[in-house]
């Protein structure tokens, strides 16, 4: 084959070159640099109009440091089409032919440390992305609308503090998160979001709007077996996430911890999981009313994490026509309104203590009444009760069902 170690300039410029037949042997001892063209160091090289065709190996192999674009090019019949690194997927453009390769997709990453540091957009190829190993977001990385992403066994990528990662697809083109086992639940790990969160104006780590989430959470992202997420979210970070799918997750959709921030989660749809959402109990308040759940293993959102949670800023509950599990005591501590049809769910003893400086306000009406009832249907005695420390006026049950 052919390669670029080192070699910079404008002069590494090929149009209308077929590169057929190569790909016989390694560059490297590595496994994977076998490859018709491999990019190395801080080559640059502009392809427009290329071929590369019936390599034994791959089309192109092109590592981080590497400047190159491939423009109205094709590959063909090679074993695999192309592996680039996270950080310059971004060369190969939408209108790349793939055709009769082995593996008809670009491999992405080479180890689990790479990480995308400037800014980046991932096209929506005719051929998907397949990641082959955990990657890091520190810069921006876009994708546009009707990309998708396969994702190897147990794989992740997880957006640092200071990244941003931007996933907007349309109705017609959704951008797809999937396996590379198509189908087999909790496949690969998911995404952690570090990113965003800081308030005037609250700026968002992650914007998902249109995108299908699919066969995540396989892993857990912390010691906590209870993080395994398509979505994680525990250090201070926002997601503006709307007119999403998340499905066949082998635990949950989203898990948000108490530093995480949800605002204008709306129009998303959880459906084939274990599990739907795993919520600190601030985070409940900045769900709408307007998202579906239903043909999860369980169709409950979990809220608290621990036995001192609290709801700290004044929240109104929507009924997302699934109740509320509450997965151990906890408390608020600010103005917490619940909407007509709300049902919290409670585990066997736990307790809900309104606080001096909080207030309850349960706006049931006699068609959709409020419901607090035990998680497990026992005659009597399975939940502890609510405690009321306050006196606030706002106080108030209306068509209000106690159980258990």
């Amino acid at each position: 084959g052919i390669e670029l170690d080192d070699s910079q300039g404008s002069d590494n410029d090929w149009a209308n070159v077929i590169i057929d037949n190569a790909g016989s042997d390694g560059w490297t001892g590595a496994a994977y640099s076998a490859a018709a063209v491999s990019l190395q160091g801080s080559s640059t090289l502009s392809m427009d109009g290329v071929t590369i065709s019936n390599s034994q190996a791959h089309g192109i192999v092109a590592h981080g440091d590497v400047t190159f674009s491939f423009a109205n090019g094709t590959f063909e019949g090679n074993e695999t089409a192309a592996y680039v690194h996270p950080a310059v997927a971004g060369s190969i453009g939408a209108e790349t032919v793939f055709s009769d390769n082995t593996n008809e997709f670009v491999r992405v990453a080479f180890g689990n440390t790479d990480s995308i540091a400037g800014s980046q957009t991932w096209q929506a190829l005719t051929a998907p992305f397949r990641v082959a190993d955990r990657f890091f977001v520190t810069g921006d990385l876009t994708l546009m609308p009707g990309a998708i992403v396969e994702w190897e066994q147990d794989t992740s990528m997880i957006v640092e503090t200071m990244g941003e990662f931007s996933a907007e697809g349309t109705e017609a083109d959704p951008i797809v998160f999937r396996g590379s086992s198509a189908g087999t639940r909790g496949y690969w790990k998911g995404i952690e979001i570090k990113a965003g969160g800081s308030d005037m104006p609250l700026s968002y780590g992650a914007t998902l709007d249109y995108v299908e989430f699919a066969d995540a959470g396989g892993q857990p992202f912390s010691g906590n077996g209870e993080s395994q997420a398509a979505i994680y979210l525990q250090e201070t970070s926002a997601a503006l996430i709307t007119n999403s799918t998340f499905s066949n997750s082998g635990r949950y959709g989203i898990w948000a911890g108490s530093n995480a921030r949800l605002d204008g989660f709306a129009m998303n749809t959880f459906t084939g999981n274990a599990r739907v959402m795993y919520l600190h109990p601030d985070r409940v308040g900045e769900l709408t009313g307007s998202s579906t759940v239903s043909g999860n293993d369980d169709d409950r959102i979990h809220v608290v994490m621990g036995n001192t949670d609290r709801v700290t800023v004044d929240a109104t509950w929507k009924d997302l026509g699934v109740p509320y599990e509450i997965t151990n005591r906890f408390y608020t501590a600010a103005a917490l309104t619940l909407e007509a049809g709300v049902t919290l769910e409670f585990g066997q003893d736990h307790t809900f203590i309104v606080e001096e400086m909080g207030s309850l306000t349960a706006n049931g009406t006699m068609t959709d009444p409020v419901t607090f009832l035990g998680v497990n249907a026992v005659d009597t005695g399975y939940w502890g009760g609510i405690r009321f420390q306050t006196n606030d006026p706002a106080n108030a049950l209306t068509y209000t069902n106690f159980a258990h």
